[in-house]
């Protein structure tokens, strides 16, 4: 990975972590590095926003992990989505994330 020009100095300072589960000299994404760099975001996020999982997909078996971690998974409404949201994935509208996520941030004390 090149690091970019405008990481550098906070990289230096020790105010920025790069985290990956890959070697420095991957190379492109493959369906295979895909899956493993989504679950290794799952991992270390706290809550997850789906736009559209699929009946069948590979975005719904790694929601299914999701659930399984016991993570908080959004769902954006769509009906498609109702498989998941039976399984305990909580579905939104878009309005209705930006809401939440603008509270949770004035709440870290994160100005808007």
């Amino acid at each position: 990975m090149r690091i970019p020009t405008t990481w550098r100095k906070a990289l230096r300072e020790e105010r920025l972590l790069i985290a990956s589960p890959f070697d420095p000299g991957c190379g492109r994404p493959t369906l295979l590095t895909s899956a493993r760099r989504n679950r290794f975001v799952a991992i270390c996020a706290s809550e997850i926003l789906v736009a559209n999982a699929v009946p069948g997909s590979k975005t719904e078996a790694l929601c299914h992990e999701i659930l399984a971690m016991g993570k908080r998974l959004w769902l954006l409404g769509v009906s498609r989505n109702s498989r998941l949201a039976g399984l305990g994935a909580r579905v939104a509208t878009v309005e209705e994330l930006i809401r939440y996520a603008a509270e949770k941030l004035s709440n870290a004390g994160v100005p808007r």
